[in-house]
């Protein structure tokens, strides 16, 4: 269990964490464990939440959501509601956990949806009373990134925040070309945010110092903005040295998080993204779902396509996350409410299981009984959040993509249609050949 960190203070028991988007501050997506391989099984479902839920974090035992006028904790062993906090009516935004040692244990949430009531807010987990509220305007849907005491958020009056999570004091501001719906990703000392300009279809990876310039108002390090119109950006992920964001022009890239140059650029079907989903990187793979539900297997070295799953549905309100194991396991959710596991070497889905209507949003994942736990939330009206764990006397699933082309039977479908086809053409040209003898015959003479 060493990639789910425990967290040491007494507000939350000791347990695996997945405290913001992504499951940490780089947004990695990735956990490992031999415990998680698919068939899964229905654990536990909340009650419905009016709104629906957003996508969960979690810390130990506990699991906290936004419902549309809520902040809620939940309990990840049973599905319980340990306390509700009342927010401003507002969007969908995961919420992100602060765990650290010098508090109680805090998390921040977006509020309201206008210029009036929009703002970041802090619930104490132990007395569960709001700490601070601090205006913002409306933030992006990605949500909070807390790495340090500090948060970081996107807003979509265009800039990139940073506020204190024990206080909610604004600590400092970049400007962006345009609004910042997606996450941040923070990294080595840097934050990376993707901002889009609306009237001209711009997209532009910001990295910015997360410490700030030592002023109210900084500027980036570097930023980098692909050629032409890439609106439909993901939020960004990092591993290592690299940044990986999914552009509206259709392309994964993969960005040196030091100078902003572009190490590969990874073609896939789908021209647009959602702020709510990231790439998630495995090793030496990275998977993206584009907003058309292609599910992308990349070589994270080159960008070469490794493999494709498309699914029907639309998928605008999840990212992909890999189970590492043997076998290693992607878990998708998409918008009519599925939730899917596909194999991460063939590309085939080996389980899947419904939420209802509506979209599925981010996933995480927790432990209940000593197991590790996948949670997907229902962005339906009526919406909650369903846990699963491992089935090994359920059934697995191997389907394939609808786009892999089989190769025999698809000649022997060209074979059997050419045939076909040719014999419509003789018959017409047989047919065109007897008009044409029948025109040119010598009517006969009527006496």
């Amino acid at each position: 269990m060493e990639a789910f960190p425990a967290v040491g203070q007494a507000a939350i028991e000791d347990g695996p964490s997945w405290t913001v988007f992504q499951g940490g501050p780089a947004h990695p997506g990735t956990v490992v464990s031999e415990t998680l391989p698919p068939p899964l099984r229905p654990l536990w479902r909340t009650a419905p939440a009016p709104g629906g839920s957003s996508g969960p974090v979690i810390a130990g035992s506990l699991a906290v959501v936004t419902s549309r006028d809520a902040i809620v904790g939940v309990d990840v062993e049973t599905g319980a509601t340990k306390w509700t906090s009342p927010r401003a009516r507002g969007p969908l935004i995961p919420p992100a956990i602060d765990p650290t040692l010098k508090t109680s244990g805090v998390a921040l949430f977006a509020e309201g949806s206008r210029s009036t009531d929009a703002a970041i807010a802090a619930v104490d987990l132990r007395t569960h009373r709001r700490l601070w509220t601090t205006r913002a305007g409306p933030l992006g849907l990605g949500g909070p990134t807390i790495e340090g005491g500090t948060a970081f958020v996107g807003s979509t009056a265009g800039a990139i925040l940073a506020f204190d999570a024990l206080s909610g004091r604004r600590l400092w501001r970049v400007p962006t070309d345009g609004q910042v719906n997606s996450a941040p990703a923070v990294s080595d000392g840097r934050v990376f945010a993707v901002s889009e300009n609306r009237r001209n279809g711009n997209a532009t990876l910001y990295a910015v110092r997360a410490d700030g310039c030592g002023s109210p108002t900084c500027k980036p390090l570097w930023t980098f903005s692909p050629p032409g119109q890439a609106f439909g950006s993901s939020s960004p992920a990092v591993a290592g040295s690299t940044v990986y964001v999914a552009f509206g022009d259709a392309a994964l890239r993969a960005i040196d998080a030091s100078t902003g140059r572009v190490r590969w650029s990874g073609r896939v079907r789908g021209p647009l993204f959602s702020p709510r989903t990231a790439p998630a990187v495995a090793g030496a793979s990275v998977y993206v779902l584009d907003a058309f539900s292609g599910l992308f297997r990349l070589d994270g070295r080159t960008g070469r396509r490794v493999w494709d799953y498309q699914f029907a549905p639309s998928a605008t309100s999840s990212a992909p996350i890999v189970a590492l194991g043997r076998p290693s396991t992607v878990y998708v959710g998409l918008d009519d409410g599925t939730i899917a596991g596909i194999d991460a070497g063939s590309g085939h889905i080996r389980w899947k299981s419904s939420l209802g209507s509506g979209p599925a949003g981010p996933l995480a994942v927790g432990a209940a009984g000593g197991r590790p736990a996948l949670l997907a939330s229902s962005e339906a009206a009526r919406g909650g959040i369903s846990a699963f764990v491992p089935d090994p006397s359920g059934r697995l699933l191997d389907i394939e993509s609808p786009t892999i082309l089989k190769y025999v039977p698809a000649l022997r479908n060209f074979a059997i249609a050419f045939v076909a086809l040719m014999g419509v053409l003789l018959a017409l040209f047989r047919f065109l050949l007897s008009r044409r003898a029948s025109d040119a015959a010598p009517a006969e003479e009527v006496e």
